[in-house]
């Protein structure tokens, strides 16, 4: 990747904002490659992102009478991580606070509230926090809320994990007809 620095020294010194222009493709650019790895699966079947969105409401989980198919969400451990990390501390810092102030127990207490990446060792107890907390949020910056242009609308998460590196979350959508 190009560098400001780098880019001011092949392009002439008073075309600054062709050399701006550049390094804000390359960092886009270098941003989709990432997004490229995820990857989702309807029914076995990889399919346009596009087509799907998330809901975020109430009705997360009921499904109209036989309009259910499966959805396969495949994205990569380090982007997982980059995309939830900071959404992560937050919940577990307030969940810690509560559990102090409470005397209580929660999801994140058998991990002694570790990091997003040392929580994915745990595969229970990342299913239980992602589930109960999280997934909603994951969702909401891969997928768009607007039904207007989907087809698909995610409305499950049924189990979530790490395999190879990659994290997988199964669910059920249903199809906007």
């Amino acid at each position: 990747m190009h560098t400001l620095h780098s880019l001011r020294l092949i392009l002439p010194l008073r075309n600054h904002a062709v050399a701006i222009k550049l390094l804000v493709i390359d960092v886009l650019q270098n941003e989709n490659k990432k997004m490229e790895k995820m990857q989702i699966l309807l029914n076995g079947i990889a399919t346009d992102k596009s087509l799907f969105c998330i809901n975020d409401g109430l009705n997360y989980g009921r499904f109209p009478a036989n309009n259910k198919k499966k959805y396969e969400v495949q994205l990569p451990k380090s982007e997982f991580i980059r995309l939830m990390e900071s959404e992560y501390n937050e919940v577990r810092d307030d969940i810690k606070k509560d559990d102090i102030e409470s005397n209580d127990t929660s999801e994140f207490t058998n991990t002694n509230y570790c990091s997003l990446q040392k929580l994915m060792d745990y595969e229970e107890d990342f299913k239980n926090v992602m589930q109960g907390y999280l997934d909603i949020t994951f969702f909401t910056k891969l997928f768009t809320t607007s039904t207007k242009h989907c087809k698909f609308v995610i409305n499950s998460t049924d189990d979530i994990f790490v395999k190879n590196d990659m994290l997988i979350v199964q669910g059920r959508v249903f199809e906007i007809i």
